[in-house]
């Protein structure tokens, strides 16, 4: 059903209320997955699914990975919110069904994220909820190695299969968290763009930026217009 209110009311939400997300509805973001498409039918990126019970992998997101560079702002969606949809690439050979090593494609890889965003942006607003996409990470490089030691806790040996990693090669991968998708009920922004909190011990800014000025649709105009 079209409904372009819901798009019209949606704000980038800077803090979450803590309200949890109906189950059945996690089910369904998470069933989405599959159907979603990809460039080259090959899974060359992923996703992480962290809920109430990784909060301890979502306040280290918050400390470590998503904030500016000069860390006058971190980004406490990411702490906050109930269920949050990480996306990550990595650094490695996929195997292939005839078992050999095949390239992965960073342009593909930047395409196959931008479609599975898209989705979950999309299907959240249509269930009543709000989102907040974040892809600050400038605290990767100082936080990477225990990054990756956590995604590889977070793998499980089925996952691995799934995702057509090389186990043997699994140690001394690298991982890059390009996007995380955070989804719950929002608070409110503040009108001042620069109104900043401490959240957890660190600066969070929760107001409202600058918004998209004009479509960038271009729809060509016949001449009798």
């Amino acid at each position: 059903m079209r409904n372009i209110e819901t798009w019209k009311s949606r704000y980038t939400v800077k803090e979450f209320t803590g309200k949890e997300i109906e189950p059945n509805d996690v089910e369904y973001l998470s069933e989405i997955f599959q159907y979603i498409p990809i460039q080259q039918g090959m899974l060359n990126h992923f996703w992480l699914m962290l809920g109430p019970e990784e909060q301890d992998f979502k306040t280290f997101l918050y400390e470590n990975v998503f904030h500016v560079k000069d860390k006058s702002e971190h980004m406490y969606a990411v702490a906050s919110s109930p269920y949050v949809f990480l996306g990550v690439f990595h650094q490695q050979g996929l195997v292939g069904k005839d078992g050999k090593m095949s390239h992965v494609s960073t342009h593909e890889s930047i395409i196959n994220l931008g479609f599975h965003g898209g989705v979950l942006l999309t299907e959240a607003l249509h269930l009543g909820y709000d989102v907040s996409q974040v892809a600050c990470q400038e605290g990767i490089d100082k936080s990477r190695s225990e990054f990756n030691q956590r995604v590889r806790d977070f793998l499980s040996e089925e996952d691995v299969k799934k995702l057509m990693f090389h186990p043997a090669r699994l140690h001394k991968a690298e991982f890059q968290p390009k996007l995380a998708i955070c989804i719950g009920k929002g608070l409110p922004l503040s009108s001042n763009a620069n109104n900043t909190v401490i959240r957890d011990g660190l600066p969070a800014r929760i107001g409202q930026k600058m918004k998209k000025p004009a479509t960038n649709l271009v729809i060509r105009k016949s001449v009798n217009e």
